[in-house]
């Protein structure tokens, strides 16, 4: 990864989601693999014997859930929106592999079109990163997404991510967590906490 580990603010947007378990092999092609540990050898088959770990829990960031884009110069402007994108839904799945976990995240992204966007188009980026029970980021990857508003004013955009976790005993996975978020500037976060709080 070329990018560093960075720590994440809290707190999260909703309650975890507690993430259903599947002792099954995957079939389905995942369009983007992150691989958090590089040096791990994962095995496909079967589930492995005895206790297994707990699924992580998959949570959005509070306020990295959503994102204002503004036309240059026009900054808090709302005649000078380009668009707004922000992060809608997202799901996961626990699958068990020999000493491995399989995650395959979901995240769903949202676009509305603003009065100056002539382009067409809603670009953005949003990572997904995962945290140990320490909160110490095991690795973080960051998504570039551009969103097409071929008719009206939304637009709306699914990505696929697999996330493998290695594990050679049921606690080494305890506590994990999996965070998704925008990718934001420093003064696109100020502007959503802003919105949270205009003290």
């Amino acid at each position: 990864m070329r990018r560093q580990p960075q720590p994440l603010s809290r707190p999260l947007e909703r309650a975890p989601r507690q993430v259903p378990r599947v002792a099954a092999p995957l079939t389905s092609a995942w369009r983007r693999v992150l691989v958090p540990l590089a040096l791990a050898v994962v095995v496909a088959g079967c589930a492995a014997k005895g206790p297994q770990p707990a699924c992580p829990t998959v949570d959005v960031i509070n306020d990295l859930h959503r994102t204002t884009v503004f036309a240059a110069g026009g900054a808090g402007d709302p005649a000078a929106v380009s668009h707004t994108l922000r992060i809608a839904d997202f799901s996961a799945q626990c699958v068990y592999r020999k000493n491995a976990i399989t995650l395959p995240v979901t995240v769903t992204l949202s676009a509305q079109r603003g009065p100056v966007n002539d382009g067409g188009r809603a670009p953005g980026r949003y990572f997904v990163a995962v945290l140990n029970a320490q909160d110490a980021v095991i690795t973080k990857r960051v998504f570039d997404v551009d969103l097409a508003f071929k008719e009206g004013a939304q637009a709306v955009f699914s990505d696929e991510v697999t996330l493998t976790l290695p594990f050679a005993a049921a606690a080494d996975l305890d506590g994990w967590r999996v965070l998704i978020g925008l990718q934001l500037s420093a003064e696109a976060l100020a502007y959503n906490r802003r919105l949270r709080d205009p003290r």
